[in-house]
């Protein structure tokens, strides 16, 4: 293909800038965020927050505002102590969202667990030097269970026998029987506690706005981590492997449990599951969840760390993206993204490895991309030739003065150069015009005919 323009094409090219109206971007259903919930919904990571937590994104892409009353290591019973005091203003707040956002419960698990598992490892010897029984909180968090307890001293024990192992896990057991199973015999803490406080807080939401939609997150399972990871990290003790692959089934189970009585309330309380669960293991259903799949949560947050205890349970960025990606497909409403929204995913240096089952989530959210189709309408034609050349003639002069999003830029480059210029501007004028009295030829094919 010649790399050259015909004064006639430039010249019509020239005439379009001038006569052609500049394009809109798809409308965005205006929306208004309030956010209750924890340390995800606050965007808190090890040693700081993520630059755009989820109601950030999900305001931008809906083109409404944000408040967000997230507090890191929030409960569900102070969250509904939360709602039932909020101030004048924060019921203002409420009154005017059209979404209210809840997620909370992981601290709750995290906590009830951390109490049962710091007496084990007191009762074990298993505490770092200088501390005992006595220095644990009487509602210790997870902070508190990776200081007290000596990793190494941990390992060891679970490592030297079966009979250790077996001890552990049968503690582990219980703690999940009491979280998940509401009987005689077992206290059923996520039914009777977790979940009871959410329907009350969403109650609480709904006398305040009846008309909100409000969206409760379940709970995604941190410690999906690949065989590799925990085989170098075991140094290939059986014993160990075995240990954590069973801890991993355990948490399977109990965030299924909360998923499972979220979805039983959300009918008779009025609101909608986010499922975060489902889009942090991006694993098909057919697909068995074991040692060798144990699900792609370790892509949404920084868990591998050089130890165990030194990984990050918190969404990263592209945790942050999911759960907007998932909380859009709940709420159902859906336009072309030019924002936030598909920038943050733009500007991921893994993208790559975006799990399948998420990325179809956030393909959905984004809106589809077409070769040409700079105002993703849908339709190849002289607005978007105009535009390419509008968006040239700026950058030539100055290039940081680009007006267009990292996807528009993307489908904008039509010619085989990575380089956006009049050529690209010239290939989709002439392909509009060809196609006019031609009939239908992708753009792609257009183009290989013009070589």
């Amino acid at each position: 293909m010649k790399k050259r323009i015909t004064a006639v094409v430039t010249a019509a090219l020239s005439m379009l800038t001038m006569t052609t109206p500049m394009f809109s971007h798809a409308e965005k259903n205006e929306a208004d965020f309030v956010i209750f919930g924890d340390n995800i919904a606050a965007g808190d990571i090890r040693g700081g927050t993520v630059e755009h937590n989820f109601g950030e994104i999900l305001a931008d892409y809906y083109g409404g505002t944000v408040t967000n009353y997230a507090e890191s290591s929030l409960k569900s019973n102070e969250l509904l102590d939360k709602i039932t005091g909020l101030n004048d203003e924060q019921k203002n707040a409420v009154k005017g969202a059209e979404y209210v956002v809840i997620n909370v419960g992981a601290n709750d698990i995290a906590r009830y667990s951390a109490v049962d598992l710091l007496q084990f490892c007191a009762s074990k010897k298993l505490l770092n030097e200088g501390y005992t029984a006595a220095d644990i909180p009487d509602d210790p968090t997870l902070d508190d269970l990776f200081t007290l307890v000596d990793e190494d001293a941990l390992q060891t024990f679970a490592s030297e026998s079966v009979t250790n192992s077996f001890a552990l896990l049968t503690r582990l057991r219980r703690i999940s029987s009491n979280l998940c199973v509401s009987n005689d015999t077992y206290e059923g803490y996520l039914k009777n506690v977790v979940v009871d406080n959410i329907n009350k807080s969403v109650a609480e939401i709904k006398k305040i706005n009846p008309d909100a939609e409000i969206i409760v997150q379940n709970i995604y399972q941190p410690l999906q981590l690949p065989s590799d990871y925990i085989e170098y990290h075991t140094s290939g003790n059986s014993n160990y492997i075995t240990l954590l692959n069973q801890i991993r089934s355990i948490l399977e189970d109990i965030m299924k449990a909360f998923d499972e009585e979220v979805n039983a309330s959300s009918g008779e309380y009025g609101y909608k599951v986010a499922d975060v669960f489902t889009e942090f293991t991006s694993l098909d259903p057919s697909v068995i969840k074991n040692g060798d799949n144990p699900g792609n949560a370790s892509y949404f947050v920084d868990i591998m760390g050089e130890r165990l205890s030194g990984g990050d349970i918190q969404p990263n960025q592209k945790g942050h993206l999911a759960i907007a990606a998932e909380i859009i497909d709940t709420i159902g409403i859906k336009h072309t993204d030019l924002g936030l929204f598909s920038e943050i995913y733009e500007n991921l240096e893994d993208k790559a490895a975006y799990p399948v089952i998420a990325l179809k989530t956030y393909e959905s959210a984004a809106g589809s991309e077409m070769l040409g189709d700079v105002n993703f309408d849908g339709i190849i034609d002289a607005v978007d030739a105009s535009a390419i050349l509008t968006e040239y003639a700026v950058t030539s002069v100055n290039s940081d003065a680009a007006t267009f999003h990292a996807r528009q830029t993307k489908c904008a480059m039509v010619s085989d150069d990575d380089v956006l210029d009049a050529i690209d501007a010239s290939l989709v004028l002439t392909y509009y015009a060809y196609t006019s009295t031609n009939g239908n030829v992708s753009l792609e094919e257009f183009i290989k005919s013009q070589n």
